[in-house]
């Protein structure tokens, strides 16, 4: 099973949303396994939070289409539901065709779509944007709505409604304003969820707090499992040790990297910077991954 959670553009809360999900289907039973669309070092941090396993991004522009499924498929593997959370704007990517947006990724790995719509201060004008999103593209992907900030549920029935009489596609569900508090932020979006204080606590409120409705499970559940070939990574003769600094400071690295260097037969030692750990002795290979150390440099 299988599902994207898009939204209309950054700042809807499609990351509430999916966190929301991710748990409460955690909760229910699943073993949830977690994807960001394109280039994101940020979000899955969060969602390895919600699930307790790691995110794997699916970057169109770096990563051929094989290459995207071979990552779902290794993803999947001891998980019985996917949640892939789109970038950006649902249609937004490189160029006014938006290239390798999260349209490109559902349309590519062939998954439904539900299209998370900020509902605040509205109720007839969202089936208007539910529709211009669904009639963009011949293909949208689009199988229905989820309706955030939301101020009760006579204002979800009144939305949902108006959506589903303009579109003839469902709505799934919906999170109240305020279902958590807001996560704080800073350049290049999110702080780590390393940073975020009281993130269990936050996850356990969306899950208490999101509605489900039976179309959502309708539109998972009938999901095909992705097809993809084995997974082929160059291999060294003995094992290899590289040393991974690891901290608030050294953060932005890619699941799916860390899972192939092993598959190339490196040991993988993390240390931390921050806490003066030393190199472990005698790696062959040292990197340091991207992120804030400008925040730490005195320390």
């Amino acid at each position: 099973m299988r599902i994207m959670i898009a939204g209309t553009g950054s700042g809807c809360g499609k990351t509430t949303v999916s966190l929301a999900v991710m748990r409460s289907l955690m909760r229910a039973g699943h073993t949830v396994q977690a994807f960001k669309s394109g280039p994101d070092y940020i979000d899955p941090g969060y969602h390895a939070r919600a699930t307790g396993r790691p995110s794997y991004n699916l970057d169109m522009f770096m990563l051929s289409e094989a290459s995207i499924r071979q990552i779902i498929a290794m993803g999947m593997e001891g998980a019985d539901t996917g949640i892939i959370e789109g970038a950006m704007g649902y249609y937004d990517g490189l160029g006014a065709e938006g290239a390798c947006s999260a349209h490109a990724l559902a349309v590519a790995t062939q998954t439904p779509v539900v299209l998370v719509i900020d509902a605040s201060g509205s109720a007839s004008s969202a089936a208007a944007v539910a529709l211009g999103f669904q009639t963009f593209r011949e293909k949208s992907g689009i199988k229905g709505y989820f309706l955030n900030n939301v101020s009760s549920a006579r204002h979800y029935a009144l939305v949902k409604q108006a959506i589903e009489a303009r579109t003839g596609l469902p709505c799934v569900g919906w999170l109240p304003k305020n279902a958590c508090a807001p996560w704080k932020s800073r350049h290049l979006g999110l702080i780590q969820a390393a940073e975020q204080q009281d993130l269990e606590k936050a996850l356990e409120a969306l899950a208490e707090a999101v509605v489900l409705e039976e179309p959502f499970f309708e539109i998972l559940s009938g999901t095909k499992p992705v097809v993809a070939g084995p997974l082929r990574v160059a291999s060294f003769a003995g094992r290899q040790r590289m040393g991974i600094a690891r901290d608030n400071a050294f953060a932005f690295y890619y699941a799916a990297d860390f899972a192939m260097l092993e598959g190339m037969g490196f040991s993988l030692e993390y240390f931390s910077p921050l806490r003066d750990e030393a190199v472990p002795s005698g790696v062959d290979a040292l990197w340091l991954g991207g992120g804030y150390p400008e925040l730490y440099a005195e320390r």
